[in-house]
């Protein structure tokens, strides 16, 4: 086992008290199934620029893409929370 694969996990051991791999792996994967989801969409949308081959239609597209996938996955972490 990997060094480095021990110091993370023991963080995140201590930092949300889990006892097993298998928790561990449970809430990894929530986090990226959740909030990287969310985080992914933000960034898309926020960050997004006029590619140099992309007319303002296609560009305006895509954003209405992100930012309604940005909106449904906020309401879905927010139905997760509630």
């Amino acid at each position: 086992m990997c060094k480095k694969l021990g110091e993370a996990k023991t963080k995140l051991l201590f930092r949300i008290q889990l006892y097993t791999w298998e928790q561990v792996k449970a809430v990894l994967e929530g986090n990226h199934g959740v909030r990287r989801t969310l985080d992914y969409y933000a960034h898309r949308a926020f960050k997004s620029k006029l590619g140099q081959a992309q007319t303002i239609i296609q560009w305006g597209t895509r954003m209405d893409r992100d930012c309604g996938n940005l909106q449904q996955v906020a309401l879905k972490n927010m139905e997760d929370l509630a």
